[in-house]
C-alpha cells in the first residue's frame, strides 16, 4: 500500500515545471510492481484440467495435447471462450488479434485443424511462430531461430566494423 499511497507527480517541459500534484489512481507506467499486480489479478482465470498455461507477464500460451489436431482445437476453442468470458467479467480484455496457432508434431508436415475464436475469427495453423523472442517451428528444431540470430549477429558485427 505504501507504494500506491501519497503519490505525487510534477510535469516538466522546456525548463518549466509545475507544482507537485497528487495522483489519486493508478500505478506509474513502467513500475516494477505493475506486472506483479497484473499476474495476481489474472491468476484465477487460468485454471483448467484440459490444458496447460504458460504465462510471461501478459504473453499467454495455451497448450492442448490429445490424439488429434482437431480435438486439440476444440479444447482450445472451449478454453479460450471460457477465459475470454471470465476476463470480461473482471474488466480484462484480451487482444485476440495477436492469437497464433501451431500444431507440434514429429511429422515434417503438420497441416491441421483451425481454431475459431469467440469473436468469430478463424485462426489457421502456422508452421513458424515467434513467441517471447524465440522462433518455434512445428517440429521444434529451432533451426530457423538459430539462423535468424546468426544473421542478426553478422549484421551487427558488419555495422560495428
Amino acid at each position: 500500500m505504501s507504494f500506491l499511497e501519497n503519490c505525487t507527480l510534477r510535469l516538466a517541459f522546456d525548463n518549466n515545471s509545475e507544482d507537485f500534484q497528487s495522483i489519486n489512481t493508478g500505478i506509474p507506467q513502467g513500475s516494477p510492481i505493475s506486472p506483479i499486480l497484473f499476474l495476481i489479478y489474472i491468476r484465477n482465470l487460468f485454471k483448467s484440467n484440459s490444458i496447460r498455461f504458460i504465462l510471461y507477464i501478459d504473453d499467454i500460451a495455451l497448450i492442448a495435447s490429445s490424439t488429434s489436431f482437431s480435438k486439440n482445437c476444440r479444447i482450445l476453442e472451449r478454453e479460450v471462450a471460457q477465459i475470454t468470458e471470465l476476463g470480461a467479467q473482471n474488466a480484462i480484455k484480451f487482444n485476440l488479434a495477436k492469437t497464433k496457432l501451431m500444431h507440434f508434431s514429429t511429422a515434417s508436415a503438420t497441416i491441421g485443424a483451425t481454431v475459431k475464436l469467440p469473436d468469430g475469427t478463424i485462426i489457421e495453423p502456422k508452421s513458424l511462430v515467434k513467441w517471447l523472442g524465440i522462433w518455434f517451428n512445428s517440429i521444434l528444431t529451432y533451426k530457423y531461430h538459430v539462423a535468424k540470430k546468426v544473421s542478426q549477429a553478422r549484421s551487427t558485427l558488419q555495422r560495428m566494423t
